[in-house]
C-alpha cells in the first residue's frame, strides 16, 4: 500500500488532460487517506513521527514544482485567447454584442460578445451548416482546441476563406499556436 503514493504523485509529471483522471480523484483520495493513517500509527509507534512531517512537507515542496503546476497548456490556451479578444475589441467593434462560436468563452468575454459553444463536430461542413442554422455571426478556430477536442475542423486552421465562412483575422504565434477568426456568412 506504502507503494501506492509515489505511483499517484508521479504521474503529476507527465502531460495529462484533466477529463481523464479527474473521475479518478475519489479513489486517489481513499486510497492515500488509508495509507496516511496506516504510515501515521507506524510512526508514532516508532518514535519518528516529526521526522516523517519533514519528509512530507519536502515532499509537498517538490511537488509544487511539476510540470503540471507550472507549465499547463490551459495558460498557453488563455493567452492565445486573450489575443485574439483584445484584437477583436480593439479593430472588429461591430463584433459587440454579436454571437461568437468558440470551445471556450475567453474570447468572447474580452471582444464583448455573446457565447456560443460548439462541441466535437463531425465535420468542418457540418459545423458551418451548424452555425449558420444557429445564427452564428463568428467562429474561432484555436490551434490547442483542435489538437486536443476537434480534430475533425482541423482543416479550418488552414487561413482562407471558405464556403459559408469569410476569414477576418488570424494569430499565428510560435510559442502560443494559432487561432483563426472567421465570419459566418449566410
Amino acid at each position: 500500500m506504502v507503494m501506492l503514493i509515489p505511483a499517484l504523485t508521479l504521474f503529476l509529471w507527465y502531460r495529462t488532460i484533466d477529463r481523464h483522471w479527474m473521475m479518478h480523484i475519489p479513489f486517489f483520495l481513499m486510497i492515500s487517506s488509508a495509507v496516511i493513517w496506516m504510515l501515521k500509527i507506524y510512526l508514532q509507534n516508532s518514535g519518528l513521527w516529526k521526522r516523517a512531517w519533514i519528509a512530507v512537507m519536502i515532499l509537498v515542496f517538490i511537488q509544487s514544482f511539476t510540470p503540471i503546476a507550472n507549465n499547463t497548456p490551459t495558460n498557453r490556451v488563455i493567452n492565445n485567447h486573450r489575443k485574439m479578444g483584445e484584437w477583436m475589441r480593439d479593430h472588429l467593434p461591430e463584433s459587440r454584442g454579436k454571437l461568437i462560436a468558440d470551445r471556450k468563452p475567453f474570447i468572447t468575454f474580452l471582444a464583448q460578445g455573446r457565447y456560443y459553444r460548439y462541441n466535437n463536430p463531425k465535420s468542418a461542413e457540418w459545423l458551418i451548416e451548424l452555425l449558420q442554422k444557429r445564427n452564428v455571426d463568428y467562429l474561432i478556430v484555436e490551434q490547442f482546441m483542435v489538437d486536443t477536442y476537434n480534430r475533425n475542423i482541423k482543416e479550418l486552421l488552414e487561413p482562407k476563406d471558405r464556403p459559408g465562412l469569410k476569414l477576418i483575422h488570424v494569430e499565428d504565434d510560435p510559442q502560443l499556436g494559432k487561432a483563426v477568426l472567421y465570419q459566418v456568412l449566410k
